[in-house]
């Protein structure tokens, strides 16, 4: 190959370009987003219906049905499954992997439009939403004050959100939890009945008197007027105004049969921060935003937000899912850089070489620099897969390296000039070195097309071996020889030796040395002598361990301290929000008073995006720094388990919080009862998925298969 001696001949040009590469590797690695792990977007999309006020036998009659049969005419549809419940619809289309998930988008929202004339006329907009990790949100606020609630409330979400929404890199803000303002009318039988008149007449006119409608325009002289009418009410007086019909000429308005009331919506889910009620923000970034950079940019606009709050009102971080990523990005780059300096420490014990040892340590970073510019125009994020893509790369950067300047060496040896080695010496194992790179590529490109979700996740770490391979090839063949080519050292024979210290450790060395080929060719000569035994050992060695990989342990990610943990209480069907909420409370006490929780949040009642569900509620605190205040994650969480176990009333469960989401991304909980969620600060936990399935029953259909849920039974809902 000439490229070798290319870059022995033109040592200012290529050290130019690998300047540039340096430069634009920097560059590179500053865009980089950082992120726990990979975006997974699942080949999942989700139909979510509200129907207020109707039983899970209706949902499942009048929407559900309807919605299922739509979709599954689309193609690629692998797998449909259905929740109906107590005001809500959730539909789940699983497609093939290989499908276009932004078509498949298009196509649900066209069948859905389809449907929506069978379905009943008051129910809301379904939403549509595919599933991706990158939607998680990435962090929790908290408000709370000694105002009522439902100012809480409206400042959140009129005013909070909005600053929020404002930063860069943030996609939405929802806001849970607190009351919302409500007019409502209590209309009196007694003297509705005594007009005459019906609540259905009471209602039309409530919706006929509230009501603003385009006039069109009015041309008047030289000025066009703009003609609206306003009718929405502007208070209650206006409310209790509102003409409801006449009777003998006398009009009968809402006053006369009803009184108005400023008010607040029935609650249907409770939210409490650290025992007392509070209102929650969930901060959501854009879809392949850098997480850390967004966290630290909401955390820099706090100070500015909380100056300008209300007074009594207090805004806190509750979970900062930025820090735990920052603190397991740390620790695999730390540990990269260690096993880097060691790869260096170990070829100068046997290279013995210092200058030749400054040649392998040059090219490690380099190449790893060089990799990054791979890295962001494949747009791969910074995170465990590509990370510890890049860790298990770097012991295999140095190898090409490694080969080519130990074959340099060997040519100057011969007493050939350092130029005219490193030419000879690169182009001989040029394409030795070439080939066995593009074999261990082989190795890990096959994973690249793997299909599912393993595929996905491990896809970065095999793009980034990969990238880091070719960039250690490309280091191989043109700055090792160009280096070795200027300032490689042959010591010559005639020589003096080294005197004092210098020369005690060439000494040492040798004889170290020495003594390892020596008894490396008594254990070589003795196992040669005895193949049989040799060939015996192996085999039986290899049957005992086979077996064993039965009792090894699967999963899809290692456990890792997110210090999150969940507390679920489950109550039996039919029990009223109250009681549910009455037995939170005591689990909130119990929880708090266990001096490893730093705090928590419970969510009573918990809804979805689309208004109904269960989903884990996420918190989070910074670990404590005490030495005497950590504890493993399995202690505390038997503590809480025997401090909770004699509450009465439900079935309480305490587990951790899985990754990201990944390990349940796909899950549909049916909400047959109210459910209560504690996430826990510890100082020291960690959190895995609950796959525990609620009572269902299915039904198949020709294809694709059809899973349906229904809370039928409930006899809340009779």
């Amino acid at each position: 190959m000439n490229i070798s001696r290319f870059a022995v001949r033109r040592p200012i040009t290529t050290c130019m370009f690998f300047s540039a590469i340096v430069v634009l590797g920097w560059i590179s690695f500053q865009r980089l987003a950082v992120d726990q792990l990979p975006d997974v977007a699942l080949p999942s999309i989700t139909v979510s219906t509200t129907y207020e006020g109707a039983g899970p036998a209706e949902v499942e009659r009048l929407i559900t049905e309807y919605i299922e049969k739509a979709v599954s005419t689309i193609d690629g549809v692998k797998e449909v499954r259905s929740t109906s419940k107590e005001n809500n619809s959730t539909v789940v289309i699983d497609f093939t992997w290989d499908k276009d998930l932004t078509e498949a988008v298009n196509e649900v929202r066209e069948k859905v439009a389809e449907a929506k004339r069978l379905l009943p006329e008051d129910i809301d907009e379904p939403r549509i939403w595919k599933y991706d990790t990158s939607a998680q949100p990435i962090g929790y606020l908290a408000l709370r004050g000694a105002s009522e609630r439902f100012n809480v409330r409206q400042y959140a979400e009129d005013y909070l959100a909005y600053l929020l929404q404002q930063t860069e890199g943030v996609a939405a803000v929802d806001v849970w939890g607190g009351n919302l303002r409500e007019i409502q009318v209590l209309v009196d039988r007694g003297r509705l009945e005594a007009t005459g008149l019906s609540l259905a007449q009471v209602e039309q006119a409530l919706h006929a008197e509230n009501l603003s409608l385009a006039g069109g325009h009015l041309e008047a002289g030289a000025v066009d007027y703009l003609v609206r009418p306003t009718g929405e009410f502007g208070g209650l007086v206006e409310t209790e105004q509102a003409v409801v019909a006449l009777r003998d000429g006398i009009r009968v308005s809402i006053k006369d049969v009803a009184s108005v009331v400023d008010g607040l919506k029935d609650e249907r889910t409770r939210t409490r921060v650290n025992g007392e009620p509070g209102v929650i923000l969930a901060i959501r970034k854009q879809s392949g935003g850098n997480t850390v950079r967004v966290a630290q940019q909401v955390r820099a606009r706090l100070p500015e937000i909380q100056a300008q709050l209300p007074q009594g009102l207090t805004l806190s971080v509750l979970y900062d899912r930025s820090t735990f990523i920052t603190r397991s990005i740390n620790q695999v780059q730390d540990t990269a850089i260690q096993g880097g300096a060691i790869a260096v420490l170990v070829r100068l014990v046997f290279l013995r070489s210092l200058i030749s040892t400054v040649v392998i340590a040059v090219s490690i970073p380099i190449a790893i620099i060089a990799t990054f510019i791979l890295l962001y125009f494949w747009q791969i994020s910074l995170n465990w897969m590509s990370l510890g893509g890049l860790a298990l790369g770097i012991g295999m950067l140095v190898d090409n390296s490694v080969v080519v300047l130990e074959n340099i060496f060997r040519h100057a040896k011969l007493g050939k000039d350092r130029q005219l080695a490193a030419m000879d010496g690169s182009s001989e194992v040029a394409l030795a070195v070439a080939a066995s790179t593009l074999t261990t590529l082989c190795v890990f490109m096959s994973i690249a097309f793997v299909h599912g979700k393993i595929g996905v996740i491990f896809q970065e770490l095999t793009l980034t071996v990969t990238a880091s391979l070719l960039a250690s090839l490309l280091v191989a063949l043109t700055l090792t020889p160009m280096l070795c080519g200027k300032i490689l050292r042959v010591r010559d024979e005639h020589q003096p030796p080294s005197t004092g210290l210098r020369r005690w450790l060439e000494l040492q060395g040798e004889r170290f040395f020495n003594a390892l080929d020596a008894s490396y060719h008594r254990s070589l000569a003795w196992a040669l002598s005895h193949r049989a035994l040799i060939v015996v050992v192996s085999l039986t060695l290899l049957a005992i361990v086979l077996p064993l990989n039965r009792h090894i342990g699967q999963e899809l990610l290692p456990p890792v301290d997110e210090s999150l943990i969940y507390a679920r209480l489950e109550m039996p069907v039919g029990t009223r929000i109250d009681l549910t909420d009455e037995t939170m409370r005591q689990l909130e006490r119990a929880i708090l008073a266990n001096p490893l929780i730093q705090g928590s949040f419970s969510r009573t009642g918990l809804t979805s995006r689309g208004g109904g569900g269960s989903p884990p509620a996420l918190c989070s605190s910074k670990p404590s720094t005490a030495p005497n205040a950590r504890k493993p994650l399995d202690d505390v969480m038997q503590t809480l388990r025997r401090d909770t176990r004699l509450i009465p009333g439900g079935k309480i469960r305490i587990y951790e919080r899985p990754i990201c989401g990944v390990s349940g991304a796909a899950a549909v909980r049916s909400a047959s009862r109210w459910t209560s969620v504690a996430s826990i600060f510890s100082k020291q936990s960690l959190c895995r998925t609950d796959q525990r399935d609620h009572r269902r029953h299915r039904r198949r259909v020709a294809h694709p298969i059809d899973r349906r849920r229904s809370n039928a039974g409930d006899p809340a809902a009779h």
